[in-house]
């Protein structure tokens, strides 16, 4: 092996002397090929060659720059400074070099990608896209497709995902690339999944499956495996999914089985393994990433909640918890970098329209409006986060239960008075609009009148909350049942509609009631009579039983659910307080 490259380091060594100063040396064209298929060899060749190139001609320097940044991002070396791409950038359009200014667009895509800058990243991939019309590359097409896609797609942009998705797909089914395609086909069912199409996804990711088997490539088939394990599990047809798994699993890195113990975990749970459910809950415990400490602890708290082990119970969602802080703080810090991000775009964005002396007011308006949606994707990305969050809290625990929606509502209330703290320190800075520009000036009456809309918002859901169960108390059906005197007053229709209408004022109230217990018939008609305000000698009255039976059918549900031996009356406590 060592005598090989000795070989090739001398001969890539001869022609880079024999090439003319005025043309691109033939090594370097060798190594632009590697890229594709060894990036590390090619990262090597440029390396031996860095001297030498720094006697060439200018152009021949930014092509050597260019193949460098080329060859470290298919070898997957994240980027960590714009400074090389920014003086690529800066020579190729300088130059107008339309042969080259598509690729350089697109690395420079790629480099803000990395550095976690969305809207430079996709401004750079759009003009990426624009120049590629005129050299008709459909490969690198195919690919700006694909990042804007997943770019698109990350921010919850899913329409133009999709479409990105698709685009990409017709560019590699013209060009003949069958693993470019597969992965397309993988893209566009994560996008239907997205839209919680479970089906459309399933089709799309079949077909990848098919192909990629088609193509003999073990890797590429297992990393489609993976994606369909988790759509047979959402569609419930856990034997598929179980046999995806095992094939995933089989040859997966250790390092990378972390997604494979979470569906397997959730595989065991949902069908009532919950020794196997626990041994994968505990494998994904291993794993160094804080989502999947969380989703273990979670898991392992209902596994002993279910068992009545109340102490294992309680560790597990303490440590959830913990957990959860931690995402939210890092959730925080992703919410701040990106408006850092944003800050340092449009100041980048500013300075380019000032060296060409373009229009100001121009200039501000695209600040603005990029600012303002921007500002609605964060919004939009944090209330997906919260209600994400709040499905995956532990219904099976009463007091976990109680504390999270106290919580919920302190934080709501803190948060309209930072709220108001963050808009009496944009008063300040607005009072101070002498010594600060009209484009910053701007942006700060855009955020205050962003936080003010926010706290609005709050406020308006506090009070519907108030109004649904006024409306419920005002409604026929409850006026229905409150006049009713026995069982043959009423009929199923009507009782669908209590527990319609009573789900829709109390926040899907009989959910939370099978999450707890599986109940019967009759028990839930118990617990909605209750909550309807209906009296006790009442409830007996309509639904056909003694007193004394609808006393100790309400004793014993709280000693199903609780545990521990309790009242009559704690159980109607409980309904009441849900």
């Amino acid at each position: 092996m060592k005598t090989i490259k000795f070989i090739f380091l001398i001969l890539s060594t001869l022609s880079f002397y024999m090439c003319d100063d005025n043309s691109f040396p033939h090594n370097m064209k060798i190594a632009d090929t590697l890229i594709y298929t060894n990036p590390d060899s090619a990262i090597i060749l440029l390396q031996q060659l860095q001297d030498s190139v720094t006697t060439k001609p200018q152009a021949t320097q930014m092509y050597y720059q260019l193949l460098n940044l080329k060859a470290k991002d298919k070898a997957y070396i994240p980027h960590t400074s714009d400074s090389t791409i920014l003086q690529i950038l800066h020579y190729y359009i300088q130059q107008k070099d339309k042969k080259h200014l598509t690729e350089v667009y697109y690395y420079a895509g790629r480099v803000y990608r990395d550095l976690g800058d969305s809207p430079q990243a996709l401004d750079y991939f759009q003009k990426a896209l624009e120049s590629s019309k005129e050299n008709k590359d459909y490969r690198l097409t195919s690919k700006i497709n694909t990042q804007m896609g997943i770019l698109f797609l990350y921010q919850d942009i899913y329409d133009e995902a999709m479409k990105h998705f698709r685009e990409a797909y017709k560019y590699n089914i013209s060009i003949h690339d069958a693993k470019g395609a597969v992965f397309n086909l993988r893209d566009i069912g994560d996008a239907f999944m997205a839209y919680n199409n479970a089906d459309s996804a399933l089709y799309y990711h079949h077909k990848a499956y098919e192909n990629a088997i088609s193509l003999k490539d073990q890797w590429l088939c297992e990393v489609i495996e993976g994606g369909l394990a988790d759509i047979y599990l959402q569609l419930h047809k856990y034997e598929l999914a179980k046999t995806m798994l095992q094939r995933s699993l089989r040859t997966r890195k250790t390092g990378h089985k972390a997604a494979a113990y979470s569906i397997y975990a959730d595989l065991y749970y949902q069908t009532g393994h919950l020794d196997s459910a626990t041994y994968y809950y505990n494998k994904l415990l291993t794993s160094n990433r804080i989502y999947a400490k969380q989703e273990a602890h979670l898991g392992l708290a209902k596994i002993a909640y279910t068992q009545a082990d109340c102490e294992n119970a309680l560790q597990h969602i303490h440590e959830y918890t913990v957990w959860t802080d931690s995402i939210r703080r890092v959730t925080d810090q992703e919410a701040m970098r990106k408006m850092q991000s944003l800050y340092n775009y449009q100041v980048r964005e500013k300075e380019n329209y000032q060296l060409k002396a373009q229009n100001t007011q121009q200039t501000t308006w695209i600040v603005t409006i990029l600012l303002i949606l921007s500002l609605l994707i964060i919004i939009f990305l944090i209330y997906l986060q919260r209600s994400h969050s709040k499905r995956n809290q532990l219904q099976n625990s009463l007091r976990e239960i109680k504390r999270l929606e106290e919580e919920e509502h302190q934080r709501s209330i803190r948060f309209i008075e930072e709220n108001k703290r963050k808009i009496e320190t944009l008063e300040i800075s607005l009072q101070k609009s002498n010594e600060i520009n009209e484009t910053t000036q701007k942006l700060l009456k855009a955020q205050k009148e962003q936080i003010l809309c926010l706290n609005s918002k709050i406020e308006a859901d506090l009070q519907e909350h108030e109004f649904a169960i006024a409306a419920f108390k005002q409604s026929s059906i409850y006026a229905k049942f409150h006049n009713a005197s026995s069982l043959k007053d009423l009929m199923d229709e009507d009782w669908i509609q209590l527990q319609q209408a009573i789900n829709a004022t109390y926040s899907n109230f009989t959910y939370q009631l099978y999450s707890l217990y599986p109940i019967s018939t009759i028990e839930l008609r118990i617990c909605l009579l209750i909550k309807a305000d209906i009296s006790i000698s009442n409830i007996a009255l309509l639904l056909g039983r003694s007193k004394s039976a609808i006393t100790s059918a309400r004793k014993k549900l709280y000693e199903k659910v609780y545990g521990q031996k309790g009242t009559p009356e704690m159980w109607d406590n409980f309904i009441l307080s849900l």
